[in-house]
């Protein structure tokens, strides 16, 4: 025969149950089920009148079950967010409130600001948790979401200070904006494998969260998603990952390594800033493009990993602070785990990008393959270990300030096909600069000159040239002092053709002296 399990009215009985069928025997003898007992209680699940009783493991449809930390009972902060209220209870440090139907979601501001309440079990029948359900309750220390809920939404549990563990289910599959921010007491949280999205600031400023693994279902990681966490020490990003938003990781000061997966291939702004404590960082070959004040502040910044040379070339650093490599004066390069030195630009590469080797203290050579026709803007700036560097002849362009602040540089040979030179693109740097060709297109001051300061430059330039371009004047790229300037001005000029000789004398001021020398060293009679 069937017999039915019976739901017992919370009031009437200490048990909930829920309805099964569950066929026995009519007779103790023929009944296996007689003496089953529950794992979880250890009540035998048959009575003395041979019904099957089931304790369930959460409140039923139509109840919310609660503590408080005052020991009195919580009502709703907003009654629209939930069906009508039957009856509000709290016995024995118990609180249960029934509804006259089934609790389907956990509406907007439903518990918000409810600062006594202590813990949470929401019914299965539930499906969503929507804005704002939870916010600001400040002694809310538990919260648990049944496998029914599909959807977290924006400042859902925002501010609950109190909150320490939170187990994400695999049926969410979306974490709204600020979902868990300014929870400060949350030190671990497990994220179901269903979810494809983590809002955006939604765990910001957790400042006692120490680890969180992303499942490999996120596909996207929201602007400042992370952002704040103090004490976070490890994050592994899976391959699923596509998208990271802005400063998604800024301020998690304890954070030591990071290895982004292949599937990013924009790194924004402000990503790891001010990851003090960060380390190491492995650049996948799929970046094309690394954001503002993406690694600013990474002072403890010692390390960073690439696989391949060309895609670093093709990097698009927005800024000089985008590029990991300005984190500190000993920050190291490696290349398939050695460390870049003498770099060797493969022929594969058309173009150095802006940026690229900014500040990179240990780079002492370069050679440029031979498809290389442009070096971008300030793309080896600063790189004062570098001495010396032969510009091949299909390079077209050399950029702004693509050497400035090379203190070491001592020799540059210009090939014969640069035709444009941007601004100050050899800086102060002593440095003995070769042309093989002047073009008229060299309008840009390709060093700096003293003005108001106090600084003195020397430039060592030999003109290995047998012409000039009609109405060109190599003045147009030799800048003189200004009149207010308190530094001065030399060139040492080298060439054996005399109207470039006669160019350069013209240079001369009170604050701009000239030297002309032959190719050989001797001086002009």
């Amino acid at each position: 025969m069937k017999e039915y399990l019976k739901k017992f009215d919370s009031a009437t009985a200490a048990d909930n149950y829920h309805i099964v069928d569950i066929p026995f025997a009519t007779s103790v003898a023929e009944n296996p089920i007689q003496n089953l007992v529950c794992n979880q209680t250890g009540k035998k699940l048959v009575n003395v009148f041979g019904i099957v009783q089931i304790q369930s493991a959460g409140p039923a449809p139509d109840e919310i079950w609660y503590t408080s930390s005052d020991g009195n009972i919580v009502s709703p902060q907003s009654t629209s967010a939930l069906p009508t209220i039957v009856s509000n209870t709290y016995v024995d440090g118990k609180g249960a409130i029934k509804f006259a139907t089934d609790v389907t979601s956990i509406g907007t501001n439903a518990f918000s600001g409810r600062s006594s309440l202590a813990s949470i079990t929401i019914p299965d029948s539930a499906t969503s948790i929507e804005d704002y359900a939870f916010n600001n309750c400040t002694s809310l220390t538990s919260a648990t979401i049944p496998d029914s809920v599909t959807s977290i939404g924006n400042w859902s549990f925002h501010g609950c200070s109190s909150l320490t563990t939170m187990t994400i289910p695999d049926s969410v599959t979306s974490i709204g904006n600020e979902t868990f921010s300014g929870c400060t007491s949350l030190t671990s949280v497990t994220i179901g494998n269903r979810v494809t999205s983590i809002g955006d600031s939604a765990f910001q400023y957790c400042t006692s969260l120490t680890s969180a693994t992303i499942p490999d279902s996120v596909t996207s990681i929201g602007i400042q998603a992370f952002s704040g966490c103090s004490s976070l020490t490890t994050m592994t990003i899976p391959d699923s990952v596509t998208s990271i938003g802005n400063s998604a990781f800024s301020g998690c000061s304890s954070l030591t390594t990071m290895t982004i997966p292949d599937s990013v291939t924009i790194i924004g702004d402000g990503i790891f800033e001010n990851c003090t404590g960060l380390t190491s960082v492995m650049i996948p070959n799929s970046v094309t493009s690394i954001g503002i004040s993406a690694f600013y502040g990474c002072t403890g910044l010692t390390s960073v990993h690439i696989s391949d040379i060309a895609a670093w070339c093709a990097i698009g650093f927005i800024h000089s602070s985008s590029n990991p490599l300005t984190s500190t004066n000993s920050t190291n390069l490696y290349l398939n785990e050695t460390l870049v030195t003498d770099l060797v630009i493969p022929n594969s590469v058309t173009s150095i990008g802006n940026y690229a080797f900014y500040n990179y203290a240990n780079l002492t050579s370069v050679t440029i393959g031979n498809s290389v026709t442009s070096i971008g803007n300030e793309t080896f700036s600063g790189c004062s270990s570098l001495t010396s560097i032969t510009i091949p002849n299909n390079v077209i362009s050399i950029g702004t300030q693509t050497f400035y602040g090379c203190t070491g540089l001592t020799s540059v040979t210009i090939g014969n096909s640069v035709t444009n030179i941007g601004s100050s693109a050899f800086g102060s740097i002593l440095a003995k600069i070769i042309f093989s060709k002047l073009y008229s297109t060299y309008t840009n001051k390709i060093f700096v000159a003293p003005s108001t300061n106090d600084a003195s430059y020397t430039y060592n330039i030999e003109f290995n040239i047998s012409e000039i371009p009609a109405d060109y004047n190599i003045s147009t790229m030799l800048p003189q002092v200004a009149n207010d300037g308190k530094g001065t001005i030399t060139y040492n000029i080298y060439t054996d053709y005399a109207p470039c000789k006669d160019q350069a004398l013209a240079l001369v001021t009170t604050k701009t002296i000239v030297n002309v020398y032959h190719i050989d060293g001797t001086p002009w009679e």
